[in-house]
């Protein structure tokens, strides 16, 4: 069935390779709109946490109710020394202002902010000392006209009254905030000013745009930025900008090693096009996705042209070993078969390894699941479709282009040894054998020695300490970049306006929020930490701001003016209208005077409840120990000061503390279903429970000494990495395992103990196995070297480690143990065997006649009968079956 596949293909390749090409064509137009389209390459990470996580919650919460989809924030230096002051403060307040007229921009909170709540203290001051001077008088009034049913917006005018409680008071002290957005610098008369954007537009080029407009602002002077926005977009520019550094460097690193290991100049390119057009059309496939992480798609053309290459390099092995004895068309043909089955059964447990990733709850596992299974299947195809056709096509040309490497470093290596009379004569059996020896002879203390580093392997990669948003290395900061840094480490708090905690106030709450811990709260920015009044004045000046208000006391105002009234008016005994009028007159103009967009930064009214918010910075790492258990007190004070889940919190530490929440279960999950997919497949494939268990066995042992250099070192890793480690090693080195464990069994005939088998079992896999190994590592070490990402350095850096050392435990361990499984086969004699069993028969019809005379009416029930050829040969069959 097979080679009828095989024949048809060479009978149609033309059809073949036009439906490729155009296939091929189209998957290119697909990856050029996947690269222009402003929402298909997701840099944010965060998006990525379930929707039912708080983070998501917070997220939700904030773009619905107060428009906030993003923030940036900005550290701008100011030489406000005597020389150019006032021109640099013009410049600077200037940018401030266009970036204020951003449509993009739903709020800018900075150092001018200050002066609105300076000029909220001057028009308090006018009005309350209006409302001092009158307020019981008012309130006659303008109850009798609620109880005439002349007027019945009476209690609003009375909120707004009691302003009056709090005349003669320090309402507003603002020393805090602006302490906040203007920072000294150790340049006198030099300033870095703070200035948080908020936006209301998503993640996106429409956001990035917005934030190099941002930034454009303050070209003429020193200035940083940070925040989810920054770190988005530095992070899809970076890695787009390495991606094309990344693929030269991997298709260099495997065309030096194939030709290193290849007979022909003509095989490389075969498999690096072969390759090639699977790594296109499964990245132009990925635009049928919604979108992909910036993660997947930086890293899933190398490693899947450094992972699939083992089926390429397969196929060709193949091909040429049929080639010495058949013509190209029966080559292929031939080849074709065996390379199906194997080919299926590599990718097979490369996929299994990779699609433990959908039980991930951080849905980036998803991500990656799909494009990198994805990969792997568009592989498979093309090696199996397109390689065989090209193969044969260039036939001729691999011929003439044949080379062999190690011939000519012989001959080199010789002729400098010319004065010696013994040839030195490299060959790869020369090189492997003594490895192969060795791991034989000292199979009992290999075997003891790989016991012994399960246990401290495993609890140090347990112990290893893991990051979640850290993706870049800061070195050589400037000081505005520093400071940057460190308040865009923000957590953003939505909370109620009304507090439940008896005899609280909103300071009580930033006095303990500032106590949790002093060294790492480094600032607390809200409305709350510049006014100094209660919630229920507050809400009376949002009343004021609020444009219905105001056309309420508008409509009073009219009410005791209009003539039509004036008799109503005096029968209620109100003599002195005027003073109402002026009244009124002060209300709507200290709403005219109010800063309204200050005001609705910061409070949103919500089924019928005030919310407001706070920006709490804080310093150092975010995702360490201390920095966790601050963000815990967080939640437990906002519980007691507001009720349970009337909060909300969003910002980096929200973020990194839910990863670490899900983390244990996603490694547990990840690692127990990787190695329940891959026993079953490997058993599948082998036909042998206990060897497959030794070989997941033998690879886990690799992934966990990967890992522990890490805890070792002292050295933290990116919670993906990890996760993604362990499916990806797997995945890819169980192929190592697999080839030893097939070629140990075909060789099982020709070596009669478990020793010498598993030593030319070792000397055949290790050439094979090391290309693998070094292909997979010299890609992932060139990606580590490229990149500034901290995920992609980490990832690929393991992963070449994580090659290196499967190869080693597959050499030694693995061919320590098989070296233990015998070989021999007992040869049995079927003529003896047949004779024997003739005999046997005899003996027992013999018997039967005897007992005949005694049993003559048993006789017919108790004669054998006697057996067939074919039933005899059967009985020889299961025997020789069990003795095996």
């Amino acid at each position: 069935m097979l080679e009828k596949i095989g024949r048809s293909l060479l009978k149609y390749k033309g059809a073949v390779l036009l439906t490729i090409c155009i296939l091929f064509v189209v998957t290119i137009v697909g990856t050029v709109f996947l690269v222009i389209s402003d929402d298909k390459i997701n840099s944010d990470m965060v998006s990525y946490l379930d929707s039912d996580s708080d983070t998501k919650k917070g997220l939700t919460f904030l773009k619905s109710q107060f428009g906030i989809r993003g923030n940036a924030t900005l550290v701008v230096r100011v030489d406000e020394r005597d020389e150019h002051k006032e021109e640099n403060l013009e410049k600077f307040h200037n940018a401030v202002a266009n970036i204020e007229k951003m449509k993009e921009v739903n709020g800018v909170t900075w150092y001018g902010s200050v002066s609105s709540y300076d000029q909220l203290d001057d028009n308090l001051n006018e009005i309350l000392s209006t409302l001092n001077e009158h307020r019981d008088y008012l309130e006659e009034i303008i109850t009798n006209l609620e109880q005439e049913g002349i007027y019945d917006k009476a209690s609003d005018i009375l909120t707004l009254l009691s302003l009056a409680d709090y005349y003669g008071l320090d309402l507003v002290k603002t020393e805090s905030m602006e302490q906040y957005l203007r920072h000294e610098t150790s340049t006198p008369g030099v300033y870095d000013y703070v200035l948080i954007v908020l936006t209301d537009i998503d993640a996106g080029d429409s956001e990035y745009s917005l934030l190099d407009n941002l930034k454009a602002e303050f070209e003429y002077t020193e200035y940083a930025s940070s925040g989810t926005t920054e770190t988005a977009q530095r992070l899809l520019e970076d890695t787009m900008g390495d991606l094309p550094w990344f693929i030269v460097c991997a298709v260099l690193c495997v065309l030096i090693i194939l030709f290193l290991f290849t007979s022909s100049f003509i095989e490389p390119l075969i498999l690096i096009l072969t390759l090639g057009v699977g790594i296109v059309i499964s990245m132009g496939m990925n635009y049928l996705f919604p979108s992909i992480s910036i993660i997947s798609f930086a890293i899933s053309a190398v490693l899947q042209l450094a992972i699939t290459m083992d089926y390429a390099i397969f196929y060709m092995h193949t091909y040429r070993r049929n080639r010495l004895t058949l013509d190209p068309a029966d080559s292929t043909i031939k080849a074709w078969p065996e390379v199906t089955s194997n080919v299926l059964a590599s990718g097979l447990t490369t996929i299994g390894g990779f699609a433990t990733l959908y039980f991930m709850q951080f849905n980036i596992g998803t991500d990656i699941a799909n494009v990198l299974v994805k990969g792997v299947a568009m592989s498979m195809i093309t090696v199996l479709v397109l390689q065989p056709i090209l193969t044969y096509l260039l036939d001729d040309k691999i011929l003439k282009t044949q080379h062999n490497f190690i011939e000519k470093f012989n001959n080199a290596l010789n002729k400098k040894r010319s004065n010696s009379n013994k040839e030195i004569i490299l060959s790869k059996e020369k090189i492997c054998r003594p490895f192969a020896k060795f791991a034989v002879w000292q199979r009992i203390v290999l075997v003891i020695v790989a016991i012994g580093l399960l246990v401290p392997a495993f609890l140090a990669q347990n112990a290893v300490e893991y990051s979640y948003l850290e993706l870049y290395e800061k070195e050589n900061e400037t000081d505005e970049q520093k400071l940057a840094n460190e308040l865009g480490n923000q957590l953003i708090i939505a909370v109620p306006t009304q507090i439940v905690k008896e005899n609280a106030s909103h300071q009580d709450f930033i006095k303990d929020l500032k106590n949790i811990n002093k060294n790492r709260i480094t600032g607390i920015l809200g409305v709350f930490t510049a006014v100094d009044i209660k919630v229920d004045i507050v809400e009376a000046l949002l009343a004021v701001a609020d444009s219905g208000s105001i056309s309420d006391i508008k409509q009073l105002r009219l009410l005791i003016t209009d003539e039509d009234n004036k008799q109503i008016i005096e029968d209620l005994g109100i003599s002195d209208t005027e003073l109402l009028v002026d009244l009124c007159d002060t209300f709507i103009s200290f709403s005219d005077n109010l800063d309204t967009d200050m005001l609705k930064s910061y409070f949103k009214k919500i089924n019928n409840e005030w919310y407001t918010l706070y920006t709490v910075s804080f310093s150092g790492n975010t995702e360490d120990a201390e920095a966790q258990t601050a963000y815990q007190n967080i939640l437990k004070l906002c519980t007691s000061y507001f009720g349970k889940d009337k909060f909300y919190c969003v910002g980096m530490i929200t973020s990194s503390f839910e990863m670490d929440s899900i983390t244990p279960h996603d490694f547990l999950i990840v690692t127990i279903a990787s190695i329940v997919i891959i026993y079953i497949i490997v058993t599948v494939l082998l036909r042998n429970p206990l060897k497959s268990l030794f070989i997941i066995i033998i690879i886990e042992l690799g992934i966990w000494i990967n890992l522990a250099f890490n805890y070792l070192f002292g050295s933290s890793i990116n919670f993906m990495v990890y996760i993604i480690i362990s499916s990806v090693q797997l995945g890819c080195t169980v192929d190592y395992a697999i080839l030893f464990a097939n070629t140990f069994e075909i060789n099982r005939n020709k070596y009669t103990t478990g020793k010498e088998c598993a030593i030319e079992t070792a000397i055949e896999t290790i050439p094979p196995i090391l290309t693998s190994a070094l292909m997979l590592g010299s890609v992932c070490l060139g990606m580590y070297f490229i990149s500034d990402n901290i995920i992609i350095r980490q990832l690929t850096g393991i992963l070449a480690r994580g090659a290196f050392i499967s190869f080693i435990l597959v050499v030694f361990i693995q061919t320590a143990v098989w070296s233990f499984f015998k070989t021999e086969r007992k040869a049995h004699n079927y003529e003896e065997k047949l004779l024997a069993l003739e005999n046997s028969d005899n003996t027992i019809i013999n018997q039967n006649n005897s007992e005949s005379s005694v049993h003559s009416v048993n006789s017919g029930k108790n004669k054998k009968k006697k057996l067939t050829p074919a039933e005899k040969l059967a009985l020889l069959e299961d025997e020789n079956k069990k003795i095996n």
